[in-house]
């Protein structure tokens, strides 16, 4: 979900408006960095960092908040990089839609983050809290 829904809405986003551009993106800049981000945000949420008190017991929109913001992190450092990589292999024309990364990497990383964390806090809860019966 966290790949998905960024890559989906710009897509449709790009469908809309008539946007060449935000439609090849949206399964390029936009969804890779989606993927990413809701990978490396999954496995650190699955590993002990998920277990820790103040990650599990915070407030909903403080953790979601700050994956959200890590996940911009990520993806500003993979733009820079990105940014570095296409400089070295189109030293002299670099393709069109290489402008969108600077934009598409830090909001995607944001989005990812956010959906992430929420269904994981979300499946968290429903893990912790008690059944119901259906009985009254």
């Amino acid at each position: 979900m966290g790949y998905a829904a960024p890559a989906v809405m710009a897509g449709i986003g790009g469908v809309v408006t008539a946007n060449p551009e935000l439609r090849f993106g949206a399964f390029t800049t936009i969804g890779g960095m989606s993927a990413v981000a809701a990978l490396l945000i999954g496995l650190l949420l699955m590993s002990g960092v998920g277990r820790m008190r103040w990650v599990a017991e915070a407030p909903l929109w403080a953790v979601v908040g700050g994956f959200a913001a890590l996940g911009c992190g990520l993806g500003l450092g993979s733009a820079g990089l990105a940014a570095d990589f296409i400089e070295t292999v189109f030293p002299n024309r670099r393709p069109d839609w290489t402008n969108r990364i600077p934009t598409d990497f830090p909001l995607s990383g944001f989005l990812a983050g956010a959906i992430v964390t929420w269904r994981w806090r979300a499946a968290l809860a429903n893990q912790t809290s008690p059944k119901r019966s259906g009985r009254t």
